[in-house]
């Protein structure tokens, strides 16, 4: 991916990568959070991040790295702040990157707590191996594929598994055909995910006749672990963000 395919409104995290001397550690801890104001030919302007209501003047010549939320995906770089400008009553930090934009992977670790009512199915191995979601319907409505019907609750989730709650247990359950909608801000859609999962833990909590259990993901379309990770990633970055204007 190039610079220049970059754009302005396109959210960035960023994170300082350098120790720095006593005096400037207070003035730029943890990750911030803002967006794309200009992309030019040697350089990125980026809207100056605030925490608690108050400009963070960064410090300048450090290294950082940033993660950018592009349309076509999430893309990481080193960099430096080479300036603070001030341009149409908009305070800037300019930066410079120091090395390539490359494909950012780790996302799929970030995790976000939620409640999210799910639908769940038992489906047997055979049936979980299949190419695609339609083909796992398909073995399930061609005979007795289905071990376990039920109703539960996601505590948490990633781009690779979840947590969920329910009133089954699922200690003999290998695999599960799952279905939810995650809700998404601004936007009149839910999005929909029908996914394959393998039970990797199931125990009774302390309430009487209710279960957690933890569950891997195997998506069957990559556009929709995309999405998914896609989701994860802005959550927690809406949340953090949230945290640091209080």
């Amino acid at each position: 991916m190039r610079m220049e395919d970059l754009m302005p409104g396109c959210k960035v995290d960023i994170r300082i990568t350098q120790l720095m001397e006593k005096e400037d550690v207070d003035a730029a801890q943890g990750i911030y959070y803002t967006s794309i104001f200009d992309v030019t030919k040697d350089s990125i302007e980026l809207q100056m991040p605030m925490v608690g209501g108050r400009l963070q003047l960064l410090p300048k010549n450090i290294r950082y790295e940033f993660i950018f939320s592009a349309p076509m995906g999430l893309y990481k770089a080193q960099g430096t702040v080479t300036d603070h400008i001030k341009k149409q009553h908009f305070y800037l930090l300019k930066i410079v990157l120091t090395s390539p934009l490359e494909k950012f992977q780790r996302r799929e670790y970030y995790r976000i707590t939620c409640m999210v009512p799910m639908i769940f199915m038992g489906v047997t191995e055979e049936a979980a191996m299949e190419g695609t979601i339609d083909a796992v319907r398909e073995k399930m409505a061609a005979g007795n594929e289905m071990t376990v019907r039920g109703i539960g609750t996601i505590l948490d989730i990633s781009g690779g598994g979840a947590r969920f709650t329910s009133s089954n247990s699922l200690v003999n359950v290998k695999y599960l055909l799952l279905e939810f909608q995650l809700p998404q801000e601004n936007k009149k859609t839910s999005l929909d995910i029908d996914v394959v999962a393998k039970v990797i833990d199931s125990k009774q909590t302390d309430a009487k006749d209710k279960y957690t259990h933890r569950v891997k993901f195997y998506f069957k379309d990559p556009r929709m672990k995309e999405q998914l990770i896609g989701y994860v990633f802005q959550e927690e970055r809406r949340i953090r963000k949230k945290e640091q204007e209080i």
